[in-house]
């Protein structure tokens, strides 16, 4: 396990595409703390959805979709919907993930987020850490080493 705030400290020292890619490379270290692939699916598609955008393949509001949709669905519900405190954390990871590079997708546009991103700031990868931090074989030196 890394000393507390490596990950955010390593973050903080890139600029915001950057800091993106690295917070989607810790949603996916995330989906170790999910156990049912129909969930692993959803939150790899969401992730990949995210990575697409940062590629410029995709608008920044789909990856907000992934959120949470006008249905009720998406990452944030699944969250909710769980009792696990490791599947929680597991989706809090990816939620964070995408919920940073939405922003950065929404800046480099030149648009104004929508209200599950308008909020999300630069240092919003520290609670991905800790949300990452509750799931056990994340691969810190992955993680640390991949910037």
């Amino acid at each position: 396990m890394p000393t507390a705030g490596s990950f955010a400290q390593l973050a903080a020292s890139l600029p915001p595409e950057r800091r993106a890619h690295l917070a989607l490379d810790g949603g996916e270290e995330g989906l170790k703390g999910l156990s049912d692939s129909a969930q692993i699916a959803q939150a790899r598609s969401a992730l990949d959805l995210a990575r697409r955008m940062l590629a410029g393949e995709a608008p920044a509001y789909e990856v907000e979709d992934r959120l949470q949709n006008e249905e009720d669905e998406g990452i944030l519900i699944r969250e909710q919907e769980t009792g696990d405190e490791t599947e929680k954390a597991a989706w809090l990871s990816v939620a964070s993930a995408i919920a940073y590079a939405a922003r950065v997708g929404y800046q480099r546009a030149g648009e104004l987020p929508g209200p599950l991103v308008s909020e999300v700031r630069d240092d919003a990868v520290a609670s991905l850490e800790d949300h990452l931090q509750q799931i056990p074989n994340v691969d810190w030196a992955r993680l640390l080493g991949g910037a």
